[in-house]
C-alpha cells in the first residue's frame, strides 16, 4: 500500500485471500481513494471494507489487457512474415524483412557494399539483421579471407581433400619420371599400387567424376514445383509443407537444404533473391498496438495502407485499440459505453472477452477515464522491495521483511 501524496510505502500484506485483505483494509479507516489493478479479489475486498469509497482501475493494466487480446486476434490471422505487394516507389532502406530471403554470403557482400557507401556498422547490422560483431569482422577481411569465411565446413573439407589429392598426384608423377616403378612409388608414399597407376596417368581427374551430378531422389519429381514456389517468395518451411501435402515423403530438412541450394545457385549467377512479394514481420505489425503509426519507425505509411487493404481484420483491430485509448484523453465516459456497444458488434472473441472483464469492473474503469490516479507508485516500489527480499527474505519470516521495508521507508522520509 502506497500513499498517493507522500509516495511512501504504508504497509504490506502477505496474503491475497479475500478475507485477509478485507481485515487488512478495515484497519485503515481513513482511506478514501483506491488505485488498483483489475483483480476481482482486490475489488471485492475494497468494496467490503470501504463500500462508499472511490475505486480507480489502473490504466496501464487496462491497456495491457486490451493489447494482449488484440495481439491474440492478429496472431491467429497473420503469419509471422506477412506478404505485401511490392511498391517500387517505396524506400528500399526500410525493407527490413528482405534479408530473410538472402544467403549468409549474400548478406556479407551486401554488408561490404553498404560499408563502402558510407553507412556505419550499426546501421548495416540492423538493416541486414546481422550481428554487429560479424559486420565488424567483415570490414577487416581481405578477399581471400572473405571467401574462406563463407565456406561451409563440408566445402572446406572437400577443398582440403582435393588439394591433398593434387599434391599426391604431383608426387607420384615426379617419382615415376625419376625412374621408380609403380611398386616402389606405392611403397614410398604408402599408397595402393592401383592408385599409383591411376595417378601416373595424364588423364587422372583431381575431382570426382560424379561431382555435381544429381542422383534421383524422393524430391526429384517436385523440383519444378519448388523452383516456382521459391520465385513466388515462399519460405522453405512453407514450400516443405506444400510439397509434403502433395505426397512427397522427403523430410523438411531435405527440402530446406534444396531450397538453400537454389539460393546459392541464384547468387552465383547474379540473380536477385528478392521475392515477387515483400514481407513485413508480424512483430512490427503488433508494435502498432503500442505505438501509433506516427510514432512507429518499423512500419511505413505505404505498408500500413497495404496492410489495411489486404487484411481488414488488422484495420479493425488497430482502429478499435486506438479509439479506446483516445477515450482516456477526452475524459468523456459517455464515449466508453459507445465504444463497448460498437465493439460488441464486431463479434471478435478476444474483444468480447476483454469487454466482459471491462463490464465486470465498469465503475472503476469509468473512474480511470475521469481521474489521473494510477498504480505507478506501487509498481515503482516493487523493485525496491524485491531487492530487500533477495538480500534477506527466505532466511526470515515475512514480518521481518515487512518491518525492514517500513523502517527503511520511515528513515528515508525522515531524512
Amino acid at each position: 500500500m502506497i500513499d498517493i501524496m507522500t509516495h511512501k510505502i504504508i504497509d504490506m500484506i502477505e496474503s491475497r485471500d479475500l478475507n485477509d485483505v478485507v481485515v487488512w483494509l478495515s484497519s485503515f479507516p481513513n482511506l478514501q481513494i483506491f488505485s488498483r489493478d483489475g483483480s476481482p479479489t482486490y475489488r471485492n475486498a475494497i468494496t467490503s471494507a470501504h463500500p462508499i469509497n472511490l475505486q480507480v482501475s489502473d490504466r496501464f493494466h487496462i491497456f495491457k489487457n486490451l493489447t494482449d487480446y488484440a495481439q491474440e486476434t492478429l496472431k491467429k490471422e497473420l503469419k509471422k512474415a506477412i506478404p505485401l505487394k511490392i511498391n517500387e516507389t517505396e524506400d528500399k532502406q526500410i525493407e527490413k524483412d528482405i534479408p530473410k530471403t538472402m544467403t549468409f554470403e549474400e548478406k556479407g557482400k551486401r554488408a561490404l557494399e553498404l560499408l563502402a557507401q558510407g553507412m556505419n556498422k550499426t546501421g548495416v547490422a540492423k538493416q541486414l539483421q546481422m550481428d554487429i560483431r560479424t559486420v565488424n569482422k567483415l570490414s577487416h577481411m581481405t578477399e581471400s579471407e572473405f571467401q574462406q569465411f563463407f565456406n561451409t565446413k563440408n566445402e572446406t573439407k572437400r577443398k582440403q581433400k582435393i588439394e591433398l589429392k593434387r599434391q599426391r598426384i604431383q608426387e607420384v608423377q615426379e617419382l615415376i619420371k625419376n625412374g621408380l616403378t609403380y611398386t616402389e612409388v606405392a611403397r614410398e608414399l604408402g599408397l595402393c599400387r592401383q592408385t599409383v597407376k591411376k595417378y601416373a596417368s595424364n588423364q587422372v581427374q583431381v575431382e570426382h567424376a560424379s561431382l555435381g551430378v544429381e542422383r534421383p531422389s524422393k524430391l526429384s519429381p517436385y523440383h519444378d514445383e519448388i523452383h516456382q514456389q521459391f520465385k513466388q517468395g515462399w519460405t522453405a518451411t512453407q514450400i516443405a509443407k506444400h510439397i509434403q501435402s502433395m505426397g512427397c515423403t522427403a523430410t523438411i530438412s531435405t527440402i530446406a537444404h534444396y531450397v538453400s541450394k537454389i539460393k546459392k545457385e541464384n547468387s552465383q549467377h547474379g540473380e536477385s533473391l528478392t521475392p515477387s512479394k515483400k514481407y513485413v514481420s508480424r512483430g512490427a505489425v503488433l508494435s502498432l498496438m503500442f505505438h501509433p503509426l506516427t510514432m512507429n519507425s518499423r512500419i511505413t505509411e505505404d505498408q500500413f495502407e497495404q496492410l489495411c487493404q489486404q487484411y481488414p481484420i488488422f484495420k479493425t483491430i488497430y482502429e478499435t485499440v486506438w479509439e479506446f485509448k483516445d477515450i482516456f484523453k477526452t475524459k468523456d465516459t459517455s464515449l466508453l459505453l459507445k465504444w463497448v456497444n460498437k465493439t460488441k458488434q464486431l463479434h471478435i472473441p478476444e474483444m468480447d472477452s476483454f469487454i466482459i472483464g471491462l463490464e465486470r469492473d465498469f465503475e472503476a474503469v469509468k473512474n480511470a477515464v475521469i481521474y489521473d490516479y494510477n498504480n505507478g507508485l506501487a509498481e515503482g516500489s516493487v523493485n525496491k522491495v524485491k531487492v530487500i527480499k533477495r538480500i534477506m527474505y527466505g532466511r526470515c519470516h515475512f514480518s521481518t521483511l515487512r518491518n525492514k521495508v517500513l523502517s527503511l521507508e520511515n528513515l528515508a522520509h525522515f531524512n
